[in-house]
């Protein structure tokens, strides 16, 4: 009977400490790599910042060594607000579409940003390729035919 309530207990306080991360409004506005990091940063999680940077680094694709410094991440950010905040929160902005701000912003910097009122969401940008290599010389030179 002793054991069944602990095994009970622990498997409340289990389930409870796992909402708790689940509830964190903060959380809710990251990608799942920034989570990593941020969580890191926050010591909720086994990883340290560097280890986190590492891993942040290989899950994005971006080239990172523990010596540089500071890790500088590609950053989509979706903000209601006065674009020179961003920046007074670590955010070098590169470009505006709306309300979505691009640019780059330093991991250290993470937590203290995400401080900043106004963000919806915040993200790690992507690399994109354009592929136009499928084409013929051919097909580049017919005439366009419409019917």
């Amino acid at each position: 009977m002793f054991l069944k309530k602990i095994i009970i207990n622990l498997s409340v306080f289990i389930f409870m400490s796992t909402m708790c991360f689940a509830l964190d409004p903060v959380e809710k506005r990251l990608d799942p790599r920034l989570k990593i990091l941020y969580r890191a940063q926050k010591q909720e999680i086994s990883l340290s910042e560097v280890q986190a940077k590492e891993v942040v680094s290989r899950l994005s694709g971006l080239k990172w060594k523990e010596k540089q410094q500071p890790f500088l991440m590609p950053i989509l950010v979706k903000y209601a607000g006065d674009k020179s905040r961003l920046a007074e929160y670590g955010l070098q902005v590169q470009t505006r579409v709306g309300n979505i701000f691009s640019g780059v912003l330093a991991a250290d910097a993470l937590t203290e940003f995400m401080k900043l009122p106004g963000i919806h969401y915040l993200q790690l940008s992507q690399r994109m390729k354009a592929y136009l290599d499928t084409a013929s010389k051919s097909e580049a030179r017919s005439p366009v035919k419409y019917e």
